[in-house]
C-alpha cells in the first residue's frame, strides 16, 4: 500500500498513461490529471483525495486508473491534496526541514512548543501557527473516536466568525488525522486540510470554486470548466460502514439509470447501502438533508463542492464509503461503484 505522494506520482507515471500536471501545492507535490483515453463522446472526471482521511478513495482510483475497461474517455484526479496523503511527520519534517516524528499527542504538543506560536484554544482544541501554515488539533478522539475533522473545523468556524483567528486569514491549517479506529487513517497518518479565506470562512479542499480558495482547489475548478465532464464521481468516505451518495438535485430518469448501474454492481457483491433510517440517524443535526431512498442524499447545496460545481456541466455525484468499514472494504465499495455508474453511462450514450 502506497505511504506517500511521492510513491503515488511514481506509481501513476510507471501506468504509461497520458498525464498532464495541473499545479504544485505549498510543498512542492505536483498535483495531476491523468488521462484513459477513450472512442466515444463522454468524458468522465473521476476524482478523490480531497480530504487526506480518505484514502480509499484515492486507492480505488489508482486500481481504477490500472485495469478500468471502458470506451468513455476518463480522466483521473487521483489526489487533489497532496499534503494530505502524507503523515503529519513528513508534512511537518518538510515544513521545517528538520526530522520530526508525531506519534502520540505528547509528541504533537512538544512539536508545536518547540516550533509553534499558539494563537487559540477552547476545552480539547488547539491552534497554532507553524511557519506560514497553521496547525489544529483535538484530544476529543480520547471520548469520541469518530468525531474526527468534523469537530475541529466546527470550531474552527465558530472562533473566525468572532475574529479569533484572523492572523490565519490566507493561510492553509492542517487537521491531522484523528480517526484511531478507522482501518488506513488511524492518528496523525494522514493530514486534513483547510484554509481560512481572507473574509474568515474556514473551508476544506471540497469548496471547489476559482476565487478565495488555495492554489490547489482553483486548478480542479479550472480543469472542470475545460474538460465539461458529462459524468463527474467524486470519491469520498464518511458515515457508518456502507455505501451511498450525495446527489445535488432530484435524479431524472438518466442520472438514475447511472446510480442504478453502480447500485447494481455493489448488490451483486453483496455490499450494502445504507439505509433510509441509518442515514437519519447519522446524519442527524448535519444541515438540510433530503434522504430519498436507501443510499441516497439529497445535499442541501449550501456548500460548493466539486460535485456541485462540476453539475453545470453534466451528471455530478459524490460517492460515499463508511469509514467504519475496513480499508479493502471501502475500496471495494468505490471501484465497483464507478465501473456500475461508467457502464451504465455507456448504455445511455449508446
Amino acid at each position: 500500500m502506497l505511504k506517500t505522494y511521492e510513491e503515488l506520482e511514481e506509481y501513476v507515471k510507471g501506468l504509461g498513461l497520458s498525464y498532464e500536471p495541473l499545479c504544485e501545492d505549498w510543498l512542492g507535490h505536483e498535483i495531476f490529471v491523468a488521462r484513459k483515453k477513450g472512442d466515444s463522446e463522454g468524458k468522465v472526471l473521476i476524482a478523490a483525495g480531497a480530504h487526506g482521511d480518505e484514502p480509499a478513495g484515492v486507492y480505488a482510483a489508482l486500481e481504477l486508473m490500472a485495469d478500468a475497461k471502458s470506451n468513455l474517455d476518463l480522466y483521473f484526479l487521483p489526489c487533489r491534496d497532496p499534503v494530505g496523503f502524507n503523515s503529519l511527520s513528513y508534512v511537518l519534517s518538510r515544513l521545517l526541514q528538520v526530522e520530526i516524528y508525531v506519534f502520540s499527542f505528547g509528541d504533537l504538543k512538544g512539536v508545536c512548543k518547540d516550533y509553534g506560536e499558539r494563537i487559540y484554544a477552547e476545552w480539547d482544541v488547539y491552534v497554532y501557527r507553524i511557519g506560514d501554515v497553521g496547525l489544529a488539533y483535538s484530544t476529543r478522539c480520547y471520548h469520541d473516536p469518530w468525531a474526527g475533522e468534523n469537530y475541529v473545523t466546527e470550531k474552527l468556524s465558530k472562533a473566525a466568525k468572532a475574529g479569533l483567528l484572523d492572523e490565519l486569514k490566507g493561510k492553509r491549517v492542517l487537521v491531522p488525522a484523528m480517526l484511531p479506529l478507522s482501518d488506513g487513517v488511524g492518528l496523525f497518518s494522514r493530514v486534513y486540510s483547510l484554509y481560512v479565506t481572507s473574509d474568515g470562512e474556514v473551508v476544506s479542499y471540497n469548496t471547489v470554486r476559482r476565487e478565495n480558495v488555495p492554489k490547489e482547489v482553483a486548478a480542479v475548478a479550472e480543469l472542470v470548466d475545460r474538460l465539461k465532464p458529462t459524468l463527474t464521481l467524486d470519491l469520498h468516505e464518511g458515515f457508518g460502514e456502507k455505501f451511498y451518495v450525495f446527489v445535488n438535485s432530484k435524479p431524472g430518469a438518466a442520472e438514475r439509470k447511472l446510480l442504478m448501474g453502480a447500485f447494481n454492481r455493489l448488490r451483486e457483491s453483496k455490499l450494502e447501502l445504507l439505509s433510509v433510517e441509518e442515514m437519519e440517524k447519522l446524519m442527524r443535526g448535519m444541515g438540510d438533508r433530503e434522504f430519498l431512498e436507501d443510499g441516497v442524499v439529497l445535499s442541501s447545496g449550501e456548500k460548493p463542492t466539486l460535485s456541485l460545481y462540476a453539475s453545470k456541466h453534466g451528471a455530478s455525484f459524490t460517492f460515499e464509503s463508511g469509514l467504519m468499514a475496513d480499508l479493502e472494504k471501502r475500496i471495494k465499495m468505490h471501484k465497483l461503484a464507478v465501473i456500475g455508474a461508467l457502464e451504465a453511462l455507456g448504455e445511455v450514450l449508446e
